[in-house]
Parts: structure tokens; sequence; C-alpha cells
């Protein structure tokens, strides 16, 4: 497995509600072919799961969740 990168510059993206708590950006990545599974994945499935979201590495000034916002 590879080691996994870590992002280590902490943002401050205040109260957006789409940017904390739980939605809050992943700071590594991570391979783990050992996790767990409680169901049943689908027999016909393959592929991959990659969480999707605003995961954003910084702060972007005039962006808001992938809008430019223009003045």
């Amino acid at each position: 497995m590879a080691k996994p990168e870590v992002l280590t510059n902490v943002v401050d993206f205040g109260d957006n509600p789409y940017l904390i708590g739980p939605h809050e950006p992943i700071r590594e990545e991570l391979d783990t072919p050992e996790l767990e599974c409680i169901g049943e994945i689908p027999k016909d499935f393959s592929g991959i799961y990659l969480r999707n979201g605003p995961n954003q590495r910084q702060h972007l000034m005039g962006f808001t969740i992938g809008l430019m916002v223009m003045e």
C-alpha cells in the first residue's frame, strides 16, 4: 500500500455548512483493502468508491462551492 498523501495546511472555511462537521475536507487519501463490510457488496459491482464533494485543498477567494462570484 502506498503512503497516503496528508494535507497539512489548516484552512478556516468559517461557518460554511458544506465544509464543516461531517462534510469537512478529508486530510488524507487512504487505500484500505481490509475494510470491514457490513452487508453484501453486489456481485455485479466492479469499480471503486470515491467520496465526492467539495473537498478543497485550500480556500479559493471569490469561489463558492465551485461557482465563481463576480462583482
